[in-house]
C-alpha cells in the first residue's frame, strides 16, 4: 500500500485486483478502440493536498486520442459535469497529437468536507474514461484509495 504524507489526509492506494483474473475487455481485444492501461496515483501538488496527481498509460491505434475527451471518475460516477478535453493533456504531457501510444499526466482535485470529512479507512475508487476522436469509448482503468488521518 502506497502512503502520501500530508498535513491533514493519508491517501494511499489499495492493491488492485488481478488484472489476469478478469476476461479481456472490448478494447484490449480490438486494436482500434482506446485502451487505457496502468492507471496509477503518482502522488499530491506541492501546493495543494487534495489535487492528486496520476498518468495513465494508452493505445489507439488510429491515432486520434487527442481529439477526444475524458472525464475521471469518482466510485464509478463522472467527477466533472462535462468531459474535458485531451489535447491540453497531450500537451502537458508531451505527447504528440497523433501518438499511438504513450503516458498521459492528469490532475484531480478531491473535495473532502471540512465540516463532515469521511472516516478514517474510508476507500473510494478514481478511474478514468476517454473517447477518441471517432467517439470510441476506452476501458475504465481505475485505483482504489484508503484515507487515514
Amino acid at each position: 500500500m502506497r502512503r502520501l504524507l500530508c498535513p491533514a489526509v493519508w491517501l494511499g492506494a489499495l492493491a488492485l485486483a488481478c488484472a489476469a483474473c478478469t476476461p479481456p475487455t472490448e478494447q484490449e481485444n480490438n486494436p482500434d478502440l482506446p485502451l487505457l492501461t496502468a492507471l496509477t496515483l503518482d502522488g499530491q501538488a506541492a501546493d495543494n493536498e487534495r489535487v492528486l496527481l496520476f498518468s495513465v498509460d494508452f493505445r489507439d491505434a488510429d491515432r486520434d486520442l487527442a481529439a477526444g475527451d475524458f472525464a475521471p471518475l469518482i466510485n464509478g460516477a463522472p467527477a466533472v459535469q462535462n468531459a474535458l478535453p485531451l489535447a491540453p493533456v497531450f500537451l502537458r504531457s508531451g505527447l504528440a497529437a497523433d501518438a499511438r501510444a504513450g503516458r498521459m499526466q492528469f490532475e484531480l482535485e478531491i473535495a473532502i468536507p471540512d465540516d463532515d470529512p469521511p472516516r478514517a479507512g474510508s476507500t473510494f475508487t478514481v478511474g478514468i474514461l476517454a473517447h477518441d476522436g471517432a467517439g470510441h469509448a476506452s476501458n475504465q482503468p481505475q485505483v482504489t484509495l484508503e484515507i487515514s488521518y
